[in-house]
């Protein structure tokens, strides 16, 4: 009887496109009851320098990709899940020298099944301000070992972004919100604007999206307007990414305004290249013919 050969049948299966597994995945039930960040609010005069304005900051927490913005206490990420987050809040006056008086805060709220991260700034003086949230997932906390791997956003490395997406409840104020990746260069921000509601790019389109390097930088409160961004860049070009999220901003906004973002979900998906595990298929393919022939 003629053997029947299980190469051509390896060989197909190898080359199939492989599922998108979650790098990040925040959403569920976090909070009993809400919950404040443990990070310390400071209004320490720094200058956001956004939009050619010498801004100086009155409330923040400043971006910061060192200690998280996370709650510390009464909080839990459910069993699979993303937990800790970094990232900062803060707001300025528009014009340096003017009376301003402000207020920050961030929380990640008990709602139910859908909990929600929630930045708020209050402008309650009578002159315009400058204000920022920023979100972001870490390298170090990614979920199903990707910590430890290299993700792209090229669409041809071993393993690229097949999607970002979130679900914004309230962008309230914001002049806009941006999905942002995070490499060594720095921050960079998508060019295409986010929406309250269901919000999903797929990898496709973040690999010819034009992004912007923001002047964001750990430990200050420099670049959280938005302003003096370089670029654009397309985004097959970024390599490594270190951290995914979200970047609000508003580079000039009249007196007493109330700035409100809040979500209630987070993902990001890799998905490995193809061409990677069609060399591995054919790989293994050769090496049992070889051991066929040779038995």
């Amino acid at each position: 009887m003629k053997k029947k050969t299980i190469i051509p049948t390896l060989i197909l299966a190898s080359v199939l496109p492989a599922s998108a597994a979650l790098m990040v995945d925040w959403g569920g039930d976090y909070v009993t009851s809400t919950q404040a960040t443990s990070r310390t609010q400071t209004g320490d005069n720094a200058q956001m320098n956004d939009g050619g304005q010498s801004d100086n900051v009155e409330s923040s927490f400043a971006y910061d990709t060192g200690t998280a913005l996370s709650p510390t206490s009464g909080y839990t990420a459910p069993s699979g899940k993303s937990g800790t987050f970094y990232g900062g809040n803060a707001i300025a006056r528009r014009n340096s020298g003017s009376s301003f008086t402000a207020t920050t805060s961030l929380e990640v709220i008990q709602n139910g099944s859908a909990d929600r991260i929630r930045f708020d700034a209050s402008n309650t003086s009578v002159n315009a301000s400058t204000a920022g949230a920023v979100l972001v997932f870490s390298k170090a906390d990614y979920l199903n070992g990707f910590s430890s791997q290299t993700v792209s956003l090229d669409q041809s490395s071993n393993f690229s972004l097949d999607s970002l997406s979130v679900n914004i409840t309230s962008l309230a104020e914001y002049e806009t919100a941006r999905f942002a990746v995070v490499t060594a260069g720095g921050v960079y921000f998508n060019s295409t604007a986010l929406v309250e509601g269901s919000n999903t790019r797929s990898g496709a389109d973040l690999a010819t999206d034009n992004w912007s390097l923001s002047t964001l930088s750990s430990g200050t409160s420099t670049g959280m307007g938005g302003g003096n961004a370089t670029g654009p860049v397309l985004g097959s070009t970024l390599t490594d990414i270190i951290g995914v999220g979200l970047f609000a901003f508003d580079d000039n906004a009249p007196s007493g305004t109330s700035y409100n973002l809040e979500i209630d979900s987070f993902s990001a998906t890799v998905i490995p290249e193809p061409g990677t595990l069609a060399l591995v298929g054919l790989a293994l393919g050769a090496l049992l013919l070889f051991r066929r022939r040779n038995a």
